[in-house]
This record gives C-alpha cells, structure tokens and sequence, in this order.
C-alpha cells in the first residue's frame, strides 16, 4: 500500500492497470481477447481505413436481348475489366460511362433481364499486353472516437485506521479491489453496448463508441433475421461475411445462451469439446455450408438474440490514462482514494464486421 501522510491520506498515485487487466473472468469475453493496445496522446483518436469494395449491384433498366449494355444502381463500383454475372449470363465490362456498362457476353445464353436483378462481380480480366484501366479508388475513411473516463471511489472509515494503521490499509485495500472489479465489469458492458458521445469542449462528459456502435456507423453489416436462430441462416450470415464483405472472418462472438442453441445443429457442421459428465456437448467451431469456418466465442455481455462476426484481433482497448489510484481530499470521518482510467475502443476494420440480430 502507499504511504500516508500525517493526515492519514493516501499520498501517491498508484497505477493498477496490470493488476486491472489481469482480473480473471470464467467466460471468455472481449476484454479479455482483445486486450490493449497502444497508448494514445489526445482525448479524440483518428485512424483511416480502406473502405470495403463492394461486388454486387442491380439493375436500374431491364436488359434486353443484344442491347449492349447495362444500366446499374451505382456505376462507380464497377471497374473496365471487371467479369460480371447477371441470371444466367457472363459479362465482360469494356467501358463504364456513369451508371451505364457497355459489356460483351462471354458465357451463357443472351437473355432479357428484369430491373432489379443482381449484378454481382466475380472477376477481373484484360487483354495480354494491356496497359490497364484506371481502377475505380476509394480514398480511405476517416475513422475517430473518443475516451471515456472509467470512475469509482474507495473508503475506509478513520475507526480502522484508529485501530491499526495495517487494518485501514488492508481494509482500503480490499475496497479498492473490490472498485476496480466493479469497474472491470463496466469496461466489458462497454464494449458491446456502448454508443459514442463527443463534446465540443470538457463541459459533458465523453462516451466511448462499442462495437455495434463502430458496425452501425462505419458500413459494417447489420442484418434482422425473423425467429429464431437455424443452421442455414447461421451459415448463410458467415458466408455472406467471408465472400461479400470480403472480412478475414476466425471468429463469431454470442451470448452463451445463443451457443447453447447452435450446439443443438446437426453435428456435421462443427468441431465439439465433449465431457459427458459434466458438461455434455458443445460446439467450438461452425462449419458454413460453403465450407468456412470460424470459432465460436462467447460473452455473457452480448445480448441474446444478437451474433456478431468480429476478431477479437481487431479490436483494442486504448488508454489515454491507464488506470490508478488517486487520493481525495479528506471529507468526514473517512479516508478516500478514486480509482480511475481513461480509455478508448478502436475497432479496426470496423467496415468489414458484421451483427445478425434473431427476434428470439
């Protein structure tokens, strides 16, 4: 414990943060995974990131036979050279002019398509000795979030330290650790509930953005599935992630009652830790019907109906200040020290992580 001065006031500044992050949890959780990242300078951290490309669009116009060309939504995402699928047939891109593609059917039967059908690129190809197209570049993303200071106060009454000068710190001590895990559990709710408030000036406090937060601002994806969760809507989330959103996808993170649900699937589609007398079965790792797979991670701070497709990898917790204990002023019959930390969440790429929500 620290010294104490003559007023029986904790008198230095002492840093917990090791001991704060190295508090055991039972559950696997985020907190624990992701773990932290570098120290920051500034209250706001900005980092940049490549948007996502997007490979499939739909038809402004219906196609018709031999026409030539196909009138898109959006235009810019397409690239000269660029092979493209519309129903039944393949497309090669020649020249893009706004939203209109001038193409050459390279495989299938030519046939009328209605508005609204998909345009999905699947590849990209030129002539030998080409110089090349200029690709469609998107400059990347300006990302930000703020700090938030994590806050609590620990007290032993003046009676202890009346007593015994070891019983006041002892029992200051067992406070501060009991504050600290108070606070521990406040940092791991803020990861996945947390939405970001940034204040002009130090007048109102600062929230720090969580991850559904960073999934719903930054053009992660976000899908409501109806009822409840099934092996084919499960898979076709995963896959949607790994192929279209084109995220290096190792990990999905649910509630442990969502993993109790999955590990009722068929047992095809994923690996099980078995122990039959105690704990019975259940999966750690899915298996997509197009054969990705991923780890099944759990926090009992997810809400249940909800599942995530994130690395813990790429996220950090961030501090500005790492946490520590820091004396008040003497008030009443007792002696007090806060306990406090300022910290960030950075999830990175946020645009490329996903959220399934079930309605049960």
């Amino acid at each position: 414990m620290a010294t104490t001065n003559t007023y029986d006031i904790v008198d230095e500044i002492v840093p917990i943060d090791k001991a704060f992050f190295k508090q055991e949890d039972l559950n696997s959780n985020m907190l624990d995974a992701a773990g932290l990242g570098t120290k920051i300078g500034a209250k706001t951290i900005t980092w940049f990131e490549q948007p996502a490309r997007v490979f499939i669009d739909a038809l402004a116009g219906a196609y018709t036979i031999a026409d030539g060309v196909l009138t898109v939504d959006t235009g810019s995402i397409f690239t000269a050279g660029d092979i493209v699928t519309l129903d039944a047939m393949v497309f090669n891109v020649v020249s893009i002019s706004g939203n209109v593609l001038t193409v050459t059917l390279l495989d299938g039967t030519d046939a009328n398509a209605l508005v609204d059908a998909a345009v999905e690129i699947i590849s990209s190809a030129v002539l030998e000795g080409d110089k090349g197209s200029e690709s469609t570049t998107n400059p990347k993303i300006e990302r930000t979030n703020v700090t938030q200071i994590f806050r609590r106060v620990a007290t032993v009454t003046d009676s202890a330290y009346d007593t015994s000068k070891e019983v006041g710190d002892s029992q200051l001590m067992d406070d501060v650790a009991d504050q600290s895990e108070v606070l521990r559990k406040n940092m791991k709710k803020m990861v996945w509930n947390n939405f970001k408030l940034a204040p002009a000036n130090n007048s109102s406090i600062r929230v720090a953005g969580g991850i559904p937060y960073w999934i719903a601002q930054n053009g992660g994806y976000e899908s409501v599935a109806g009822g409840t969760i099934t092996l084919e809507l499960l898979s076709a989330f995963v896959d949607y992630m790994v192929e279209e959103k084109d995220y290096n996808l190792t990990e999905i993170w649910v509630n442990p009652a969502k993993h109790a649900d999955i590990s009722k699937f068929d047992t095809s589609f994923f690996t099980k830790d078995i122990n039959e007398r105690e704990r019975g079965y259940y999966a750690d790792s899915f298996l997509s019907l197009k054969g990705n797979r991923v780890l099944i991670r759990t926090d009992r701070d997810i809400p249940v109906t909800e599942i995530y497709a994130v690395n813990s990898k790429d996220v950090k917790i961030v501090p500005f200040r790492d946490m520590k204990t820091v004396p008040l002023a003497k008030t009443g019959d007792c002696t007090s020290v806060q306990l406090i930390g300022e910290y960030t969440l950075t999830c990175n790429p946020a645009n490329k992580m996903g959220k399934i929500t079930f309605t049960a």
